[in-house]
């Protein structure tokens, strides 16, 4: 009776770390998605002007004057935004940015001052 009891607990204690480690892999593998799907709206955006300008040429029959620039601007904003948003999301890179959050301990020291008398006023 001792021993089926002992192993009953047993069968749970593992199956409460089985449960714990599949939740730990689970929340990081969300992690992981949530950076990845960022990254890829990042890089999506970097299109929409080029698609807007595609549209209006498609209706209009005419392209803007300035369509490479803009073009040439969205892609550098966009790139310029994805560089910082993956130094943000990458947990190593941002470590290395971050200043110490760590107080040091401060140690006071006392000091002693010697108070010298001036003889010479008092010799009679």
């Amino acid at each position: 009776m001792g021993s089926i009891y002992a192993l009953i607990i047993r069968y749970v204690h593992r199956t409460n770390n089985i449960q714990q480690i599949r939740q730990n892999s689970n929340k990081r593998d969300l992690l992981i998605v949530k950076r990845i799907i960022v990254l890829v709206l990042i890089a999506m955006g970097i299109g929409i002007p080029t698609a807007f300008l595609l549209i209006i040429y498609m209706i209009t029959g005419e392209l803007t004057s300035l369509a490479y620039h803009i073009q040439a601007l969205s892609l550098t904003a966009g790139l310029v935004i994805e560089s910082i948003a993956l130094a943000i999301i990458t947990p190593q890179v941002r470590k290395m940015f971050r200043l110490p959050q760590q107080i040091e301990p401060v140690m006071t020291v006392a000091t002693v001052q010697r108070r010298r008398l001036d003889t010479a006023w008092i010799q009679t």
